[in-house]
């Protein structure tokens, strides 16, 4: 039987893995998604806000949730790689914040 702890790791896994996938295919590339985000109607919604620290929160430090459950051990079984990619994930998601001045 699941717990609410598990579902919520694995929710935030699976956020974290989300968030990057957006972060590294948005169509028009990161820095036009940043710039919609700092558009006047984003820029003061509560909720999108509220969002965009829990992306801080999640990608804060390259130990943070975000960078360690897109480069989790399942997903690159070799260190070399899962470091490479934990890295590369990090920067992207600070790139974004810095983006939007966090």
């Amino acid at each position: 039987m699941r717990t609410n702890s598990n579902i919520s790791c694995l929710s935030a896994d699976k956020d974290a893995i989300d968030i990057d996938y957006v972060l590294r295919r948005y169509p028009d590339g990161l820095e036009m998604l940043g710039r919609v985000f700092q558009n006047d109607a984003f820029a003061n919604d509560g909720l999108v806000q509220e969002g965009i620290q829990g992306i801080a929160k999640a990608f804060g430090s390259l130990e943070a949730i975000g960078p360690l459950s897109v480069a989790s051990s399942d997903r690159y079984p070799e260190e070399e790689e899962r470091l490479i990619v934990q890295q590369t994930v990090y920067q992207r998601a600070q790139k974004f914040l810095r983006m939007l001045k966090l």
